[in-house]
């Protein structure tokens, strides 16, 4: 995901995080890759689990995926 957001493929209106774009999205490359578009689905949410979420639960989302990256970390440094 982080190589196609560097530049991989730059859609319409898409600007990385980095020089001001909003963190976490990646646009959709379903269908793209050349010749027949050999992505069959997209990387992030491929069957569209997240798609019908309120902003309120991607917020929570996040604030738990954050706090299980970070309990993950102290138990790899507690062995």
């Amino acid at each position: 995901l982080e190589s196609y957001g560097e530049g991989a493929s730059q859609p319409d209106g898409y600007v990385h995080y980095m020089r001001g774009g909003k963190p976490g999205f990646y646009p959709e490359i379903k269908g793209k890759g050349g010749p027949g578009g050999h992505f069959l689905l997209n990387l992030w949410d491929p069957f569209g689990f997240t798609t019908k979420r309120t902003a309120e639960q991607k917020e929570r989302g996040l604030k738990c995926e954050i706090l299980n990256g970070r309990a993950a970390m102290l138990g790899i440094f507690g062995f």
